[in-house]
């Protein structure tokens, strides 16, 4: 409304909600809903009206039909559906024509072909068109007196029907009761699905103990299923499966921010699921279950590195993916070698000058970051110390996402949701993400080996991921842009700049865990194997000059393959290969699970402490010897040979400067083995 100049009475201000009527272009409109200046609202007629308010003029309306002018605030913008302001707007215009003759109520506004034969005011009674109209719409006369009761006193909303505006719960439902469905309803958050007969039965119970009789509820089982499903859906106690509803019990209720990276590396995700995915192991050549470890860059969503671990995943595992983020990597079989490494500012050939690699080397297409602070959750394998001691040694920050929070880390979980709809449903040997979800022996299907379906993965990141648009990368600026993980790499780091850490060829050499061992004649024990080098001749029966190993000597120790360890020289500052002396008589390489399973099986023999030659000879016949019947009788004989055998396709962790031992002439095997019968393996000279 316009005011008044010079301080005068400023004119009449009619409040406009939902329900009020305003003169537009001579029609009269019913307005549906109020934002800000824009206007939504029926004709009389039903139809649709848009428009901006800018002024509105007030005109006196007199007589009868000032009770029909619903400006007073009565209903909530938005508490009314479009369809309910429509048929609401409807039985308005029946209810004018009723009592006016016309539907807009005003003969100035009359529409074509008003008034209708029978609603002519100067030719009928107001009770003859009250009689015409509960005739026309099959009601009672006083069903129409008690809808023009409801109109003037409640506006639009007294026209909406009441079972449509009625609140599901009713106002009859007892506080009492709905208290006893939540504490049942949390009683049973963890427990596994229950019917809802049996849920009724379990409230009547509670309410039964709170006032000490038997209590018979007085809904029908309809009513109350209607009411269980009002009261308990946040929760979704009938409506999602046990784990689905342990997840979403545990979202956040309380206000949390939002974490926010403003840069590549400062925040990186790093997660392990299950594979959906059989493959074949190159050992035994059957099926095996295989972990997907990946590293997600929150800034840019740029998938940074992954492995596949068979069976489970280790914390050197997860220390080597650190040191795969550090700096750019030669292209390995797991990436494609036709697609280039993604731009970082300058050209491909100064990346390779300034971390030291040989000029035209191909690297793997994927970005590289400076980790910040990764953000893990707080499985047994990230929580392990050579994990922690890995992201102590390269200056990482470790944020630990909550317990069964998997939303703390929401962006790397929808990850691996992408990649199984976008890819591992359509390879064979799909397993599903559950075991509901599994098809019949699809162990049969698979065909790829491990490092076939790193090949398989790694196309797929660099081919399909990181240049799909993501709808969580936008261009600064430009919110309306969807930009793909290298368009947003590419942006970020002309915004924020390449953090350049210079190269470290021994890096994944410095991740690996240490043991304090003496330095003797023999060389270093080291559970119960011993291993030697020339290297090792200046400081035998010495002490280690660092206080903080109380005068042993630290050994680089890769529990994935014993058949070697590292150890740093003082004086040079370059790492050394240590073998074990009877590492040629074991050519596969064999971890600390393997090297415990021999053991044992060594000990149940009758073998109170085996010499090394003895162990030499079992881990040669587990790794070797072993029939692929013997190992579908030995579960654990099977997971060990896997485990080793998938370690041994990949390329070993070698120092690019590291020096090795000569290699010494192969002992014979000892005698000590013959004879020997053990059981399940039947291990025999």
């Amino acid at each position: 409304m316009d005011g008044g100049a010079g301080g005068g009475v400023s004119a009449p201000v009619f409040p406009l909600s939902v329900g009020g009527r305003l003169e537009v272009d001579g029609e009269s409109v019913i307005v549906s809903s109020v934002d800000g200046g824009e206007v939504r609202g029926f004709t009389t007629a039903g139809q649709p009206v848009r428009f901006v308010l800018r002024r509105v003029a007030a005109e006196a309306v007199a007589g009868e039909v000032e009770g029909w002018r619903f400006g007073s605030v009565l209903v909530e913008a938005g508490a009314l559906s479009d369809e309910q302001v429509r048929e609401a707007a409807g039985l308005l215009g029946d209810l004018n024509e009723a009592w006016f003759g016309y539907r807009s109520g005003d003969p100035g506004r009359a529409l074509p072909g008003e008034p209708r034969t029978g609603y002519d005011p100067a030719q009928t009674t107001l009770r003859g068109r009250v009689q015409a109209k509960a005739h026309e719409l099959g009601c009672s006369v006083a069903r129409l007196h008690r809808k023009r009761h409801d109109v003037l006193h409640r506006g639009l909303a007294g026209l909406v029907d009441g079972r449509a505006a009625r609140s599901t719960l009713g106002p009859g439902v007892e506080e009492r009761l709905r208290a006893a469905i939540l504490a049942e309803a949390k009683e049973l958050a963890d427990a596994s699905d229950v019917r809802k007969m049996q849920f009724r039965s379990r409230v009547a119970s509670s309410l039964a103990r709170e006032s000490g009789e038997p209590v018979e509820l007085p809904l029908t089982r309809q009513t109350f299923n209607r009411i269980v499903e009002e009261v308990l859906a946040p929760t979704g106690l009938f409506r999602l499966p046990a784990k689905s509803r342990r997840s979403a019990q545990s979202a956040p209720s309380e206000d949390l921010g939002c974490l926010v990276a403003e840069r590549p590396g400062e925040f990186v995700a790093i997660d392990t699921t299950r594979l959906d995915v059989f493959a074949i192991d190159p050992f035994t050549f059957q099926w095996v279950g295989l972990d997907f470890t990946a590293a997600l860059d929150v800034c840019t969503r740029s998938i940074l590195a992954f492995r596949l671990t068979p069976y489970s995943t280790q914390g050197v595992d997860l220390a080597l993916v650190l040191a795969d983020l550090i700096s750019p990597t030669p292209m390995d079989g797991r990436w494609p070698a036709d697609v280039p490494y993604p731009y970082c500012g300058v050209p491909q050939k100064l990346v390779l000058r300034a971390f030291e690699l040989p000029a035209g080397t191909r690297l793997a297409p994927r970005p590289t970051v400076r980790p910040g602070t990764i953000i893990v959750d707080r499985g047994r394998n990230y929580q392990s110390v050579v994990f922690m001691a890995a992201c102590e040694q390269l200056r990482i920050g470790v944020q630990s996402a909550r317990p069964y929070r998997g939303s703390d880390k929401g962006w790397i979980e929808r990850v691996f949701r992408t990649m199984r709809e976008r890819l591992l449903e359509s390879l064979p040997g799909y397993t599903g993400p559950n075991v509901l979800a599994r098809g019949k022996d699809v162990e049969a299907d698979a065909v790829y080996f491990t490092h076939e379906l790193e090949a398989i993965i790694g196309r797929w990141i660099a081919v399909d991921y990181q240049r799909r648009p993501h709808d969580g990368l936008r261009a600064p600026g430009a919110p309306h842009l969807r930009l793909t993980p290298n368009e947003a790499y590419e942006e970020a780091i002309a915004r924020s700049g390449f953090l350049y850490v210079p190269r470290d060829p021994d890096l994944h050499l410095r991740l690996l865990p240490v043991r304090s061992r003496v330095i003797g004649r023999a060389g270093v024990e080291i559970d119960g194997l011993t291993y030697d080098s020339p290297v090792l001749d200046p400081y035998r029966r010495r002490r280690c000059p660092l206080a903080s190993f109380d005068g042993k000597w630290p050994i680089r120790v890769d529990p994935r393959e014993l058949g070697r360890v590292f150890f740093q020289n003082p004086r040079d500052g370059r790492f050394h290969e240590l073998s074990w002396r009877h590492a040629r008589e074991v050519e596969r390489p064999f971890g600390s699970s393997a090297l415990t399973y021999v053991k044992r099986l060594l000990v149940a023999a009758g073998m109170r402490r085996p010499s090394e030659e003895e162990i030499a000879n079992g881990l040669a016949r587990l790794l070797h010897e072993l029939s692929d019947q013997d190992l579908f009788r030995d579960r654990r004989a099977r997971r060990e040979a896997v485990r080793q055998a998938v370690i041994s396709e990949r390329t070993r962790t070698q120092p690019s400067a590291a020096t090795k031992p000569a290699r010494r002439s192969r002992a014979e095997p000892p005698d000590a083995w013959a004879g020997i019968e053990i059981p399940t393996l039947e291990l025999e000279r």
